[in-house]
């Protein structure tokens, strides 16, 4: 699929995740995570760069003397070429096993996006499915994740191939409710595995 100039979809949605931190969240510092979506159409990035690829957002630390919006709109510009108006839509917390700082993500959405999506020796964006059964996993769960007639023509999201807590949240997201979480990870040989957690929605 071919996105040229503005895009105003029905839903829209940004989702970028740090891959790293090297400062205590509790100092202030943060990460911001962007999720793009839309109906009947998801974007998500797979890294070039990490050595087990997973299906991932855009992202990166805010820098000093940015806010955590100014960083995701930077950093959404950087990776995908794309702007789009931001808000905040939920925080989450990561905290690994034998690491003293924690990741603080501030999530945010948009609705529209102005540009073409484009990768980048970092990300390069693909669209998914925003079908029911997409979206709550039930096609992933099944080996479902090829394109359908009843997903549009468009691949299942691939939670298989993502962050164990995507699935407990991304819902949320897509639905436009604001939500908070944390979760628990620690390392497994060469893959890090979701020991314990807990997402909800804000009131």
């Amino acid at each position: 699929m071919t996105l040229t100039g503005s895009h105003t979809p029905k839903r829209a949605c940004i989702r970028m995740r740090s891959s790293s931190a090297t400062t205590s969240c509790c100092s202030g510092s943060r990460n911001v995570d962007l999720e793009l979506t839309c109906t009947p159409t998801f974007v998500e990035a797979e890294p070039l760069t990490t050595p087990v690829i997973r299906y991932n957002g855009f992202g990166g630390k805010v820098d000093p003397g940015e806010t955590p919006i100014e960083a995701a709109r930077r950093e959404l510009q950087e990776e995908a070429g794309i702007d789009a108006p931001l808000e905040h839509s939920g925080t989450l917390i990561f905290l690994t096993e034998g690491t003293e700082w924690a990741f603080h993500i501030d999530v945010f959405s948009a609705r529209s996006y102005t540009g073409i999506p484009t990768e980048t020796d970092e990300m390069r964006p693909e669209w998914f499915s925003l079908a029911e059964n997409s979206v709550n996993g039930n096609d992933d769960r099944l080996g479902l994740t090829s394109p359908t007639t009843t997903t549009g023509g468009l691949p299942s999201i691939p939670y298989s191939r993502m962050w164990a807590d995507d699935i407990y949240w991304l819902r949320h997201l897509v639905e436009g409710k604001k939500f908070a979480g944390r979760a628990d990870f620690a390392k497994d040989g060469d893959t890090y595995v979701m020991k314990k957690f807990w997402f909800g929605l804000v009131c």
